[in-house]
């Protein structure tokens, strides 16, 4: 009766790939230029701990 009626339409054809694309461009991104290559450039700066006096007693 409805065997001409998809659950999904002609769209996610396309979107589904182009999506695993755009996942594996940022995996490949992220392992070849590092983790903090996606973020905007004022998160990427490197956050340095402050040394802290230990007390030994």
């Amino acid at each position: 009766m409805l065997d001409h009626v998809d659950f999904y339409s002609a769209a996610w054809d396309i979107i589904i790939p182009l999506g695993g694309l755009l996942l594996v461009g940022i995996i490949f991104s992220q392992q070849r230029y590092g983790g903090r290559v996606i973020l905007p450039k004022k998160f990427r700066e490197l956050e340095m701990y402050a040394k802290v006096p230990a007390i030994s007693t």
